[in-house]
């Protein structure tokens, strides 16, 4: 480009038309689009000025961005207002004197093409652009999209809330399950009570929670709503992710586990039993094959009842009732691999059967046991054909109080457990 403006030839413009024909004029590799076009330059009152639409593929045509609106005419000279670059900024000439129209065109593009910077600079440009700063105190989450650690270039992308999240509900309580999330260092909840939907500025949030952690002294009946982030740390700040989706759930009057946490052992809500390992859970239930057992640190009345839920008949399981955490006193109604069932008493270590069902219950395929104790009375019930039905019973007054609890031994397994009180 050898000056700043190009007015080589002629030409024919068309009142109400954006096509411009050329003759003697050279415009490939001359003329771009965004450059100004005008013509009769020596009369400043003749039109205003107009822009180029694309880049010409021919030395006679070039197409405006709007269309022309004086009269139709050929054979003008013209001036075609040279840009810095191909991205149309005009440069003016010494006396100009449509240089108001150029300046206004000027600015008006210079503000659009600052919007689509704006919209359109991604994380891994903040990133290039940015990769020698550092930052002593990173923005807050919701608001960057990315975070700059203090060592210069380092840039991070925002944690994703945990996946395989859930909660469920026992006796006046509700157990966390935080799911997890990459990188993640803990994790916090937040919930509602009072059926609003809980978020990070509403709900009650607790800190630093683990798998299988309880939220108590709620209200059975009253319905609880939790959303669960996760937390990392960069440079020592911490940063929470966006919120799960909402999951909820209602305490009731029975205490409820259903051992979908991490493997290993059952946890703070189940007690020692002496003479007893502690249950450990394994793929979503407990099993194990040695013996194992433990009691529920809930509230239980006298009468009692407790449920598992069994998976086949590989080893031994039992529910528990009325059980001791000093001693080796409780009840086992006891599922055996015979699909016999026992009604057994330990009293101070001493084991009793006190009643045994005469034959077996495999024709039954029982998915549930269940034991209940009523005054003097203990129930060995099975679950079969969508119904509890009573298979087994005995009169005991040895033991009269207790927590109620779960057992394994030689491999059972146990999926689900429900205590509470009748």
């Amino acid at each position: 480009m050898s000056s700043e403006q190009y007015k080589i030839g002629t030409v024919t413009v068309t009142n109400g038309s954006n096509v411009l024909t050329f003759s003697g004029s050279i415009l490939v590799d001359e003329v771009f689009a965004g450059n100004q076009f005008l013509i009769n330059p020596d009369n400043v009152t003749s039109q205003p000025a107009y822009e180029v639409a694309a880049n010409p593929v021919n030395d006679t045509t070039l197409y405006l961005t709007a269309n022309y609106a004086g009269e139709s005419q050929s054979g003008l000279p013209f001036i075609i207002q040279r840009s810095y670059s191909q991205r149309g900024y005009a440069r003016p000439y010494q006396g100009d004197g449509h240089l108001a129209d150029i300046l206004r065109a000027t600015i008006d593009k210079i503000d659009t093409d600052i919007s689509g910077m704006a919209t359109a600079m991604t994380a891994q440009d903040l990133s290039a652009l940015l990769a020698q700063l550092k930052f002593t105190s990173p923005p807050n989450s919701t608001n960057y999209p990315v975070y700059f650690s203090e060592t210069a270039g380092t840039a991070t992308t925002p944690l994703s809330p945990p996946a395989g999240s859930s909660l469920s509900a026992g006796n006046a309580l509700v157990t966390l399950h935080p799911g997890t999330s990459t990188g993640a260092v803990s994790y916090n909840s937040y919930h509602t009570l009072n059926g609003t939907v809980p978020s990070k500025t509403n709900g009650t949030k607790t800190s630093g929670i683990i798998d299988g952690q309880q939220i108590t002294d709620l209200t059975n009946g009253v319905e609880v709503k939790v959303v669960y982030t996760a937390v990392i740390l960069i440079d020592s700040i911490e940063f929470e992710s966006s919120a799960t989706s909402v999951f909820s759930a209602t305490p009731s009057g029975a205490y409820l586990d259903d051992f979908d946490r991490t493997n290993g052992d059952v946890g703070s809500a189940w007690l020692d039993i002496p003479g007893y390992s502690r249950l450990l859970i394994s793929s979503n239930a407990v099993t194990g094959a040695n013996v194992y057992g433990c009691l529920y640190d809930g509230t239980f009345a006298d009468d009692q009842y407790a449920i598992a839920t069994v998976s086949g008949t590989a080893g031994h399981t039992a529910v528990i009732l009325r059980g001791s955490t000093t001693e080796k006193t409780l009840y086992l109604i006891y599922l055996n691999p015979n699909y016999r069932i026992d009604i057994i008493r330990y009293l101070n270590s001493v084991e009793t059967t006190i009643a045994g069902y005469p034959g077996d219950v495999s024709g039954l395929s029982p998915t549930k046991i269940r034991g209940r104790a009523v005054g003097t009375t203990i129930y060995a019930d099975v679950w079969y054909a969508n119904a509890w039905h009573n298979i087994l019973q005995a009169t005991d007054s040895s033991i009269t109080s207790g927590p109620c609890g779960a057992y394994i031994d030689g491999g059972g397994i146990i999926l689900d457990w429900e205590g509470g009180n009748i």
